[in-house]
């Protein structure tokens, strides 16, 4: 012990480090063999128009392949900029493949794990509890899963968890230093993604818990928002109109009202965490639902336990956990599974915050929690060790890939497909990103591969637009291959030839 510092020993640094690389092994083996999804290849399919022209546009997107869009291929108003504009640099310095994509997600992550050890170091001020509870979140499913993703989640929370830490490291020697990277990293969080405002209230939270520290040039913190306002309101004035259209289809099939919102706060429990923990699980998969159980046992005892939630450590994360819970819900109604990194590692920080004081006592007691967290990281490990081992790049993807090229017979054919596709034929090489089959734009493609991200949007028209897709599906194609992620149907020859002929 330094001061009143508790710091942690070689050993615990070693096994700490060892954790990190399991993590890495994990994040980087599942990165290279997941199969790429319809998020990726949109996000994607932006970054690069960025990166080569300098504007923010889909090439493959229909603009009403997904939901109505007018001129989603000059504009991307359906989304924040921050992390499309990111992607799309980053892309100048690596390859633009899906593991290069989701390298950016896993560099990221390290500072996500940062963030969080400089958190719990501050609060506790004990080393080794902020590398227990570093390593436990390192070993998160959630966090495993966004950190191997192509999407901005995990930008999203490692900007706003730095500015957690930030603020936390600096609000005793240079307090307007902290406030003011809290507020850089936050502003950055918020123009990444919508959930952006889930990290802001947490960083919010603190500083206002915080409050007897606040000073007069608080103000300082509005800069970059001010300043990021600033210039995606010039970006928006490009094309106002667009812009509009662009948000209300976005925005539209979600909730909005004070009673659904409500609602959702009690029914996400369900909805989100059980439901893809367990319900939608079949046979062994199920047990994913110890993860939970552990995370959710975590916050319980730490709510329940006087001398935890008193302390500032306690304290904190129950309010990152129920502020995260509470934004998830809210923001997001649907119960998408990859917004649960802004709130399930909280919840397990709590799990290895229950485990660590728990084992400082004597009796078989101890046992309990470390016995749940020891069940949680063995199924976490075994399950993504399964996942690469089965590698779905390979088996399912690469194929419906090959397939579908194969099956374009003359040059310049025309393949309707997800975005995801845009990895391997190009994003700019006749593929068209139309879930309808043509509905709205009159064409009709040589192939048509429908992926388990291709469904119905809620709305009558589109759902109309969907049947009838279906029906020409019936009767102009047939099935050529099928798997588990990808169906791959051809133009038959007869109405190819019909085409052929009108044209």
């Amino acid at each position: 012990m330094q001061g009143d510092w508790i710091r942690a020993s070689r050993n615990a640094w070693l096994c700490a480090g060892f954790v990190v690389c399991l993590f890495l092994a994990l994040a980087i083996g599942y990165l290279a063999t997941r199969s790429p999804w319809w998020d990726e290849g949109l996000f994607a399919d932006v970054a690069l128009n960025f990166r080569n022209f300098g504007y923010l546009g889909s090439s493959a997107l229909d603009p009403n392949g997904y939901l109505r869009w007018p001129e989603a291929h000059r504009y991307t108003y359906w989304q924040f900029p921050m992390y499309l504009i990111a992607l799309g640099t980053w892309f100048r310095l690596i390859p633009p493949t899906v593991e290069g994509m989701r390298a950016l997600s896993l560099i990221c992550s390290c500072l996500y794990l940062t963030s969080w050890f400089v958190i719990i170091r501050v609060l506790s001020r004990n080393e080794s509890l902020a590398l227990f509870v570093t390593c436990v979140v390192a070993l998160d499913y959630t966090f495993i899963g966004a950190a191997s993703d192509g999407r901005m989640e995990m930008m999203c929370v490692a900007l706003g968890y730095a500015g957690d830490a930030s603020y936390l490291y600096f609000r005793d020697r240079r307090w307007l230093l902290g406030i003011g990277l809290a507020a850089l990293f936050g502003a950055a969080s918020l123009f990444c993604h919508p959930m952006g405002l889930v990290t802001n209230a947490c960083i919010a939270a603190i500083v206002l818990v915080d409050s007897r520290r606040i000073q007069r040039h608080i103000w300082i913190a509005l800069i970059p928002y001010v300043g990021g306002a600033a210039l995606y309101a010039r970006y928006i004035f490009e094309a106002p109109r667009v812009f509009e259209a662009q948000y209300h289809s976005a925005t539209a099939y979600r909730e909005r009202t004070i009673f659904a919102l409500t609602k959702s706060i009690f029914t996400d429990a369900y909805q989100r965490y059980w439901q893809n923990f367990f319900t939608l699980q079949a046979g062994v998969n199920k047990i994913r639902v110890l993860i939970l159980i552990f995370s959710v046992s975590g916050v319980v005892v730490l709510a329940m336990n006087k001398k935890l939630r008193s302390e500032p450590l306690g304290r904190t994360l129950l309010l990152l956990a129920a502020i995260s819970y509470i934004g998830v819900a809210v923001l997001d109604n649907q119960g998408f599974p990859f917004y649960m990194v802004y709130s399930l590692p909280a919840m397990t920080a709590c799990g290895a915050i229950w485990v660590y004081a728990q084992w400082q006592r004597k009796g078989f007691a101890r046992f309990i929690p470390a016995s749940l967290l020891a069940v949680s990281v063995f199924v976490v490990i075994a399950g993504y060790s399964l996942k690469i081992a089965r590698n779905d790049y390979k088996t399912l993807y690469k194929p419906a890939v090959m397939v579908a090229t194969n099956e374009v017979h003359k040059p310049g054919g025309v393949i309707m497909g997800g975005s995801e596709l845009g990895f391997s034929l190009g994003f700019r090489s006749g593929l068209i990103d139309d879930r309808y089959l043509g509905y709205f734009s009159g064409l009709t493609p040589d192939v048509y591969v429908q992926s388990r991200y291709y469904y119905p949007m809620p709305s009558p028209e589109l759902s109309h637009a969907w049947e009838a897709s279906r029906q020409k599906l019936r009767t102009q194609f047939h099935l050529v291959f099928e798997n588990t992620d990808y169906r791959v149907y051809a133009l038959k020859d007869n109405v190819r030839h019909e085409l052929m002929a009108k044209r």
